[in-house]
Formats: structure tokens, sequence, C-alpha cells
């Protein structure tokens, strides 16, 4: 289970999408991007970077004023304030998981243990000869 793995699709369409781009119409691709919740303007609701064309988008789990600030690490850096009206209902359909079941896990287990035991005692006889 610790390896485990899944994603879920989330259909919906309260996403906000922005795009940042500098004076020049020259778009912001792949800088640094943080976005902050109204409910807690110290930590990061989502961080991430731009796309290649300047894009970004987040889906909000509250409504209110959401702060966006965009750094290309170069001293170019835009803010902006997203007025989101309705948030995100959990409304999720998990698509796929990937987990290794129990059973195959102790499969995977014995086999091991039995390959071991098995070069070992190869090792073993080849050491005592005819």
């Amino acid at each position: 289970m610790a390896h485990g793995t899944g994603f879920t699709r989330h259909e919906v369409s309260d996403a906000v999408s922005l795009s940042f781009y500098y004076a020049t119409g020259d778009p912001l691709a792949y800088c640094s991007v943080a976005v902050f919740s109204p409910e807690n303007a110290e930590l990061e609701f989502q961080n991430g970077r731009t796309d290649q064309r300047g894009g970004f988008a987040f889906i909000p789990n509250h409504t209110g004023t959401w702060r966006v600030f965009v750094t290309d690490g170069r001293g170019h850096a835009v803010r902006a304030e997203v007025a989101v009206e309705t948030a995100l209902q959990e409304t999720a359909v998990l698509e796929g998981t990937h987990r290794i079941p129990p059973l195959m896990g102790a499969l995977f287990g014995f086999s091991l243990l039995g390959n071991v035991f098995l070069v070992h005692r190869q090792k073993r006889g080849a050491r005592q000869g005819p």
C-alpha cells in the first residue's frame, strides 16, 4: 500500500484559468506561481509554474478574493486578485488507482525469500564440489 498511486479526475467548471504576460505581449512562460486563499494569506494554497503560454489554473475551495503571484526570477512580477463567487463542491470521481493488492505483495515477498534461499543453496553446493 505504501507505494500505491492513483489519480482523480474532476469535471468542474469552477476552475480559475489565468494567462500572464509581459508588457510586450510575450507570455510569462514557466514562471513561479503562488496562490493564496482568502482564508489564509500566509500559507500557499497552491504553487507551481505557468505553462508555455503563460497560463495557470487552480480550483478554489472558498469564495472571496484570491491572490495569485507570478515571478519570472529576473525581477518581473505580477500580482492578480481574483474574485471567486462559487467554490468547488467536492464531486470528484475516482478514475483509477494503482495499488498492489495484499495477496500480490505477500506472493512477491515469498518469491523474493525463495530466490534468496535457492541462490544461497546453489552457492553452497558449488563450494562443496562433486
